[in-house]
């Protein structure tokens, strides 16, 4: 019998800041929503990241606790920097979004009443939305009610996307993760 399971995810993002080029912060690991009041020779700079990801999924299962996955997971990206130094001050804002098709496998082992141990992995982008990326979740999932589950888990997520040229060009290559929390329902 199939199964289909919609998912949807916030993650919270933790990225670490690495280098100054010239006027802009490049911005490697964050939270879902901060900001970073930064001040380097006289230069100070204010870095606002949010950023989104939820994901609906079908799942087809192959053998008890074993599943292959198919979805779509769609990725909102909201940077504003403000940079000030002794004679001006630059601003920047960009938001992106994307859908990528993603595909993978899920797999389960009870652990007791109401617990269980989920790991997935899964790819995507295809160059639909991103060039390519990669997903892997291992974490517990409990039982809500005969249909609804929680997931606490650990989520990893390395995404490769850039868009436009010269001026309009945008990369972002960055591999996230940290805790995850996800509701899903099983219709």
């Amino acid at each position: 019998p199939n199964s289909y399971l919609i998912a949807c995810s916030f993650l919270p993002w933790l990225r670490r800041y690495s280098a100054w080029l010239r006027d802009r912060v490049a911005i490697n690991r964050a939270r879902s929503a901060f900001v970073f009041d930064v001040t380097v020779h006289g230069t100070k700079a204010d870095v606002d990241v949010d950023q989104w990801v939820v994901e609906i999924d079908a799942a087809w299962r192959l053998a008890s606790g074993f599943e292959l996955l198919a979805g779509a997971r769609y990725v909102s990206l909201a940077t504003d920097v403000s940079v000030s130094g002794p004679l001006a001050t630059r601003q920047a804002d960009v938001t992106k979004e994307w859908l990528d098709p993603v595909v993978g496998f899920q797999v389960r082992a009870l652990l007791g009443r109401g617990w269980s141990f989920v790991g997935r992995a899964d790819i995507g982008g295809f160059g639909v939305g991103s060039d390519f990326a990669w997903q892997a979740v291992a974490g517990v999932r409990v039982g809500l009610s005969p249909g609804s589950s929680l997931l606490l888990a650990y989520r990893a997520i390395d995404v490769d996307y850039e868009s436009g040229s010269g001026a309009d060009y945008f990369r972002y290559d960055m591999l996230t993760q940290g805790p995850m929390v996800g509701f899903s329902l099983q219709l």
